[in-house]
């Protein structure tokens, strides 16, 4: 009778561990899913998914493509995306490099790409 209650209390000690392991994964997942945009990548893709299964939508596929269509010509009139020269940053890098100036590196070009540093380099 004592071997069962203790066995009885290993057990939901286990389990009680279990639900907790389970708990931390998933919100470590869904904060990861949420950073980095995945889950509402996800979310969109299931909504757009019953839909089409549930109005079932003649051509479809044509249906689709006029509607990323203009979705893109949307944002292509409503978003300013300025034209950024890669080799006027990397030239003006490299003349800064060449006269020992380094500021260069803290650039957010240079943060987000950083392999073209060494291209600075071997120009400066």
């Amino acid at each position: 009778m004592k071997q069962n209650i203790e066995l009885k209390k290993s057990n939901l000690l286990g389990n009680i561990f279990m639900y907790f392991c389970i708990i931390v994964f998933s919100i470590i997942s869904v904060i990861f899913l949420v950073k980095n945009y995945i889950l509402l990548f996800l979310l969109a893709f299931i909504f757009i998914l019953i839909i089409s299964l549930k109005l079932k939508i003649k051509k479809f596929p044509i249906f689709l493509f006029i509607l990323s269509f203009i979705i893109r010509l949307t944002a292509i009139l409503i978003l300013d995306f300025p034209p950024v020269s890669d080799f006027e940053t990397l030239i003006n890098a490299a003349k800064k490099f060449a006269n020992n100036d380094f500021s260069f590196q803290n650039a957010k070009y240079f943060t987000m790409w950083a392999y073209q540093t060494g291209f600075v380099v071997y120009e400066g």
